[in-house]
């Protein structure tokens, strides 16, 4: 009994330390994290913007953009595929056209803004540790 409650206070303890490291991690985060990304995207009328306006801050750590087509689409993957920034699709995008949902789920559901976003979506990095340069590439990127 006595060897779990050492175990679990040093659990507790380091949980705590990490907690202490990474609220300092945290605001430094808060400081160097470029607003002019978020800004970029709600001028650009090729792409949908996000409501943010009730948002004190943001950090995130991917930064989604949604093309208003399939062309335009297209047109921002090649843009930042041909600077060597990788993108990924939004996260899950249409789950009804993922192989386990199609093989278990036997109701066909249409979600067309789900479909919209799976084919018209991306996101990339947003981390502290970008710097000014690539802050300055990622915004030249998403200009219309």
């Amino acid at each position: 009994f006595l060897a779990f409650i050492s175990c679990n206070t040093l659990s507790c303890s380091l949980s705590f330390i990490l907690y202490l490291l990474s609220l300092k991690t945290w605001t430094r985060y808060n400081k160097i994290i470029p607003p002019n990304i978020s800004e970029i995207i709600e001028r650009n009328p090729e792409l949908l913007n996000f409501k943010l306006d009730h948002m004190d801050l943001i950090s995130n750590f991917a930064m989604p953009v949604i093309a208003k087509n399939q062309i335009l689409f297209q047109k921002y993957k090649k843009r930042f595929e041909a600077n060597n920034v990788e993108i990924r699709p939004i996260i899950v995008g249409d789950i009804t056209k993922q192989p386990f949902f199609c093989k278990y789920c036997f109701v066909n559901n249409n979600c067309p803004e789900a479909h919209f976003i799976h084919q018209n979506g991306f996101y990339f990095a947003n981390n502290p540790e970008l710097t000014k340069k690539e802050v300055i590439l990622l915004c030249n990127l998403l200009k219309p």
